[in-house]
């Protein structure tokens, strides 16, 4: 089965508070339109602005609603605080954590195993690896993977490169039971058709309803309707993606659900030429 999980925004106020009003109606809205599994505090989410207690209390609020799968985001550049913040979440009912390799504090393959690692000491919970060199500069070796998923609680990958050779040997070197994830929306069907278990997706904020189409034919294996689908909405995730996530994408939810589009600094709104834009191709892919 090919799944769809939103990778979740986190909606502010004016004031850069979090609307956890807003945030709940989002999810209504995600699950209303078929989709069960989500991270939460993710990259798209703006993870590294928010509080423990922020974190906390977007999870507690996530699993009155959600009954599928919550994965949080616990990514860090120093192994201390990322322990720190599992020990302050583990007791919530979540499903796993994801996490990629540290950003800036770069470090060996080496070290970047025992980072991850470090989680099976303080937590029983899963763990997804999340490789993004775009964000962290550096990847998960394909050794370092095989290595990683030997461990049992490391459950696959999000895997994020853009590198259709690299997510084909992870597919084919790892066990059937090593989820390997899409990370790229842009990549949806064809990484589909080399083996993924899904795709981790941010455009689905925004875009739920074709995403959610989209992979009913994956599902069915119809590559040839899905590639034709996704010929469709293709323009409306590469206009997206012109801004850095979650930019475009909270552009997206603005113009197709009214969600709120505030960001925390050093994130800023699109100019208004943009969103113009944006929404001129959106009309035109309906």
């Amino acid at each position: 089965m090919h799944k769809v999980i939103t990778a979740v925004i986190t909606p502010f106020t004016t004031t850069g508070a979090i609307d956890y009003d807003h945030f709940r109606r989002l999810l209504v809205d995600q699950i209303e339109a078929g989709i069960n599994d989500f991270v939460i505090n993710g990259t798209t989410a703006e993870a590294p602005t928010l509080t423990l207690e922020e974190k906390r209390r977007l999870i507690e609020i996530g699993r009155e609603l959600i009954s599928g799968t919550i994965i949080v985001g616990v990514s860090s550049n120093s192994t201390a605080k990322m322990i720190e913040e599992i020990k302050y979440l583990d007791d919530l009912d979540i499903d796993g954590y994801m996490v990629c390799p540290p950003y800036y504090n770069k470090t060996s393959q080496a070290g970047l195993y025992q980072h991850v690692m470090a989680i099976t000491e303080v937590s029983e919970r899963s763990i997804l690896l999340y490789n993004v060199p775009s964000r962290c500069q550096m990847s998960f070796s394909l050794e370092t993977v095989l290595k990683l998923s030997a461990c049992p609680q490391v459950i696959g990958i999000k895997e994020a490169s853009g590198d259709l050779n690299y997510f084909f040997n992870v597919v084919n070197q790892t066990s059937e039971d090593f989820a390997v994830f899409n990370g790229n929306d842009d990549l949806i069907v064809v990484t589909a058709k080399l083996g993924a278990a899904g795709v981790i997706s941010a455009i689905s904020n925004g875009y739920a309803e074709p995403i959610v189409h989209l992979n009913s034919y994956l599902n069915n294996q119809d590559y040839d309707q899905a590639y034709s689908y996704f010929q469709t909405i293709l323009p409306v995730i590469d206009k997206t993606y012109q801004q850095v996530n979650p930019i475009g994408v909270k552009a997206l939810a603005k113009i197709n659900y009214n969600y709120s589009d505030y960001l925390r600094l050093p994130l800023v709104e699109a100019e208004d030429s943009y969103y113009q834009e944006l929404r001129a191709v959106v009309d035109l892919c309906k």
